[in-house]
């Protein structure tokens, strides 16, 4: 079974940050939809 992709939670417990959605620009669900992409192959 291949690993998991990372996901925003991720990011930020490595980092001890929150990401900031507040101008809709993009959101935790599509932001984890690009980053499964990028981390795919």
């Amino acid at each position: 079974m291949p690993n998991e992709p990372p996901t925003v939670s991720d990011y930020e417990e490595m980092a001890e940050v929150d990401f900031d959605f507040s101008d809709d620009e993009l959101d935790r669900e599509t932001l984890n939809a690009r980053l499964a992409e990028m981390f795919d192959n």
